[in-house]
């Protein structure tokens, strides 16, 4: 497999804490959020992740905020199933095939402005 190598400023290599962080916990017998596009999405980046494996706070952390987005999102779907559900700076996040209410939706990415 081809990897693309990035190379990122501090602020956009935030982007890819996030996903490190769910394909850690992924390996997790008890792990927190199962999201395993981020895992697939992780070995197409040439990039060090090992950087992030002492920030193991920083893992739980990002997971567990994730799973409360979740929790809130499949809440409001349950309520609310026709309504749309629009998630901005989203990045790389893979929610909508993992959440099954969003598996049918549309994803609008939307492009830097200015």
């Amino acid at each position: 497999m081809t990897k693309t190598k990035v190379d990122l400023g501090i602020v956009q290599e935030t982007l890819l804490i996030t996903l490190w962080a769910k394909a850690a916990e992924l390996q997790q017998v008890d792990s927190i959020i199962r999201d395993p596009k981020s895992v697939e999405i992780l070995e197409t980046i040439d990039y060090d992740f090992d950087k992030f494996t002492t920030a193991k706070n920083s893992q739980i952390g990002n997971c567990l905020r994730g799973m409360i987005f979740d929790n809130w999102v499949r809440t409001y779907l349950q309520s609310h199933p026709q309504n749309p559900v629009v998630e901005i700076g989203a990045g790389l996040n893979t929610r909508f095939l993992y959440i099954p209410p969003l598996q049918n939706s549309y994803r609008l990415a939307l492009a830097k402005l200015g």
